[in-house]
This record gives structure tokens, C-alpha cells and sequence, in this order.
């Protein structure tokens, strides 16, 4: 599954190299996710970067992909991530914008694993 985001991660990386002339964004705090209590299906990404910057997430469970963008800048992030599906394994990319429009990319991608759905119906 890692292999997925190998030819993000090599884009990224280019477009990190050619944009920014000025001090880059860095993330400052490895990426952690923490699951809800009380939802399994949703969690919280945490995340401390060295100025102001947006996250974005790319999301892969291994057959489907999505993207979320969050648009507030900080320097200490808490975002909650919502809408997994149930026993999946899943990869979370993070990425970082700063004001200038420096990237930075998470040195690894997270991974969350999802319970299975209960019955509804005991048998």
C-alpha cells in the first residue's frame, strides 16, 4: 500500500524544490492520529509546524483515495479526521502549506486501522 503515495511523495518533493526560495515551512512534530473514544471511525490528526501553515491529508484505505484540505493557518494543529470506513487499514499522508506557499511532507505516512462493524443483531 505504501507504494501508492511513492510518485506523490516524488512530486512533492519536486515542486517543494522548485517553488520555495525562502525558509520553507517544516514540520516540527511527527505526525501523530489519535481515534475517538466514542466514534471509531474518526480521529484526530496532531501536528506542530515552525509557522503558520494549513494541513492537507491524502487518505488510502488501499482501493480508494481521498484528500481533505484544511484551510486555517496555526503552528500547533488538532484536526479531526472523520468518514473512515470500517475494517480497513488506512494511510494518512500529511502535508503542510505555509503563507509563502511552502510545502513540507510528513517523513511517514500514519497508519489507522478501523474495528469491523458489530451485528446489529446478535445471532
Amino acid at each position: 500500500m505504501r507504494s501508492q503515495f511513492v510518485g506523490w511523495r516524488a512530486c512533492f518533493v519536486l515542486v517543494l524544490a522548485v517553488v520555495c526560495r525562502c525558509h520553507a515551512v517544516a514540520i516540527l512534530t511527527q505526525p501523530s492520529f489519535v481515534s475517538a473514544i466514542n466514534a471509531p471511525l474518526a480521529g484526530t490528526l496532531l501536528l506542530a509546524t515552525d509557522q503558520n501553515s494549513r494541513v492537507s491529508v491524502l487518505v488510502s484505505d488501499g482501493s480508494n483515495m481521498w484528500e481533505k484540505d484544511f484551510y486555517d493557518f496555526s503552528t500547533n494543529h488538532a484536526l479531526p479526521l472523520l468518514g473512515f470506513k470500517p475494517g480497513e487499514t488506512n494511510e494518512i499522508l500529511v502535508r503542510v502549506f505555509g503563507r509563502d506557499r511552502s510545502m513540507a511532507v510528513a517523513a511517514q505516512p500514519l497508519e489507522f486501522v478501523t474495528p469491523p462493524c458489530r451485528p446489529i443483531f446478535p445471532g
